[in-house]
């Protein structure tokens, strides 16, 4: 079916429009019950009850949120925030935001290590990926990329590569 989650534009460009604009990604939940979408124009991402398609909640991030992927146990959803210099971890059960983990600008593209103990967050703007522990939130590795735009990220299933 379809989950209306806002009007194509340019209806929805009124100051009183109070629906989602410009829905970009999606990450499911480890037990595929929950849909985290982020909508870029309105920095929002709307949690969805994969039985009903109905909005759970929708939680209020910084400027053009990228992409939101729940940690493998499910306990957060790491934001990136790409207008700005930050992942927004949100809990996995209320959909708050917890803390902000600050990262070079313009973070893009992220994953989660196979075994759920990192988290990897490529910059847009930066020539630079991130490795950052899942467990206390900090930043332990730093590795060169080839262009400062990082148009898609992928972890090898062993977790040797990214």
């Amino acid at each position: 079916g379809i989950i209306r989650l806002g009007d194509p534009t340019p209806g929805n460009l009124s100051p009183l429009y109070r629906g989602q604009l410009l829905v970009h990604g999606m990450g499911f939940s480890p037990d595929h019950r929950t849909i985290a979408v982020v909508s870029i124009g309105s920095n929002s991402v709307t949690f969805i009850d994969t039985a009903t398609n109905a909005v759970k909640h929708t939680t209020y991030v910084g400027r053009s949120p990228h992409e939101a992927f729940f940690s493998p146990d499910g306990k957060e959803v790491w934001v990136t925030v790409r207008g700005e210099n930050y992942v927004a971890v949100l809990d996995g059960t209320t959909y708050e935001e917890k803390t902000r983990i600050i990262v070079p600008g313009g973070p893009g593209m992220q994953i989660f290590s196979p075994d759920g103990k990192y988290g990897y967050v490529c910059s847009s703007f930066n020539p630079e990926t991130v490795v950052i522990t899942v467990a206390d939130h900090q930043i332990v590795g730093r590795v060169p990329q080839v262009s400062p735009f990082c148009p898609n990220i992928a972890a090898t299933p062993d977790g040797e590569q990214v």
